[in-house]
């Protein structure tokens, strides 16, 4: 298969992943844990993207950021695969109702919810960042892959323990495309980074992520911190406050304390990849 094939083999279904979990964050006036589980699962969503964006699944093949083991047939091949566990978990309503604890939105639900809409995501400067990118490609005249029609479904969380255990499986899923290629910590970081401090001026949104973060992404929970203690001192974050570089440095020496501490980096998956099905 040449490289071009290759590639569209890829992409099609990774931006159909992508759009499984938008589907997740439709419900409104969630009570505050559930805002939390949304974010844990955005988190997850976050960490697809970046991969996606430093590997260059976005990009062409003469692009500098595209990854030339895209071009590996046994690596596209890992990568499909595990493209393909992501999206039968998500396209499987009776496993995400069952085990997983949602359940469908109605129409109703959204009708009542309408004045209270939730606030930014993680992702959604990262969904901007790459619009331009993830228009499924073309073959023929025929869109690659498509969401079917139950994934086009809106779900609300019914459950949370069940829930909680989704967003492990999606983690774990996740963590299997940085296993066939990593990142390095601090280039995850710094997208990451930047991509929270775009939910300013949200407050109460930035002390969401900080919790949803804290177990699994302890950096990044303090990275969210840091930027609230400033914003609530009356730092902006902007080029023109007089602390803005020192804002950004006590970040950064977050994320470097996080990494030389533990070895296995902020995800608590080892440099070589997950073991033992764990991330």
């Amino acid at each position: 298969m040449d490289p071009i094939s290759l590639c569209l083999g890829v992409l099609p279904i990774f931006k159909v992943c992508l759009d499984y979990f938008d589907y997740f964050k439709t419900a409104k006036s969630l009570q505050f844990e559930c805002q939390v589980l949304l974010l844990k699962l955005d988190l997850e969503h976050e960490r697809m993207i970046i991969w996606g964006e430093k590997h260059g699944v976005f990009s062409n093949t003469s692009d500098r950021h595209y990854h030339p083991e895209l071009d590996n047939p046994h690596v596209s091949n890992r990568l499909s695969e595990a493209l393909g566990l992501i999206n039968a978990l998500f396209s499987n309503g009776e496993r995400l109702k069952s085990q997983y604890g949602v359940k469908f939105l109605e129409d109703d639900d959204e009708k009542n919810n309408d004045n209270s809409p939730n606030g930014k995501f993680v992702t959604t400067s990262a969904l901007k960042r790459i619009s331009q990118w993830i228009k499924t490609p073309k073959v023929n005249g025929n869109s690659e892959k498509k969401l079917s029609i139950l994934g086009k479904t809106k779900w609300a969380i019914h459950d949370k323990t069940k829930f909680e255990a989704l967003i492990k499986d999606i983690r774990e899923l996740v963590s299997s495309l940085y296993g066939v290629l990593p990142i390095p910590d601090k280039e995850r970081n710094k997208i990451a980074l930047g991509d929270i401090k775009e939910l300013l001026p949200d407050i109460g949104r930035l002390k969401q992520v900080e919790e949803a973060s804290q177990d699994i992404y302890p950096a990044w929970s303090e990275a969210a911190s840091i930027i609230v203690l400033a914003s609530e001192m009356g730092s902006l974050w902007s080029a023109s406050a007089p602390n803005h570089r020192n804002i950004q440095q006590a970040v950064q020496q977050t994320f470097d304390a996080q990494e030389s501490e533990d070895e296995q980096g902020i995800d608590g998956v080892p440099h070589g990849g997950p073991r033992g099905g764990r991330c």
